[in-house]
């Protein structure tokens, strides 16, 4: 058996023949015609696949992204509300802080401001005085005569008591 390249017959000078079974035969022309149609099909149905995939990404995309700016906006516009509710509570908080309105209030529930005669004095003594507990004194009265080593044992115990 020979090959064939080009239009001679591979070894040896004589040409090729220029036969296409395809020409003269119906049956195979039209075989060879319905072949080409598929594969022309199949090239366009990849064609559209692809290009559809395609579309439909980039309209998903888009579909994302507008409704993350959906979110933002709602986002953005309960921040201002309550911007505005803050700053609208600080002003009621200055209004309630502000001496004028509390002794408007004051007259409005009937007090009356104090006058002289109404007015009690009350006499403190004035020496600095720290209250201690009955235990307290009660160990210190029992440790007054003992060892450091007791008073240093007690304070560890109530240390530990302290914590559980």
């Amino acid at each position: 058996m020979s090959s064939v390249t080009g239009a001679y017959v591979n070894g040896t000078s004589a040409k090729k023949l220029e036969y296409d079974v395809y020409s003269r035969n119906k049956i195979l022309k039209q075989k060879k015609k319905s072949r080409q149609n598929k594969k022309l099909k199949v090239k366009a149905f990849l064609f559209l696949t692809i290009a559809f995939v395609m579309v439909f990404s980039l309209i998903y995309r888009y579909a994302l992204m507008t409704v993350m700016n959906y979110e933002i906006n709602t986002l953005d516009h309960t921040y201002n509300d309550m911007k505005n509710e803050n700053h609208a509570l600080e002003i009621d908080i200055e209004n309630m802080t502000n001496l004028a309105e509390i002794k408007d209030k004051a007259k409005k529930l009937g007090f009356v401001e104090p006058t002289k005669q109404r007015t009690v004095y009350v006499a403190l003594q004035n020496e600095d005085r720290t209250l201690v507990s009955h235990e307290y004194m009660e160990k210190s009265d029992t440790h007054s005569g003992t060892n450091m080593y007791a008073i240093l044992k007690d304070k560890v115990i109530g240390f530990i008591k302290f914590l559980y």
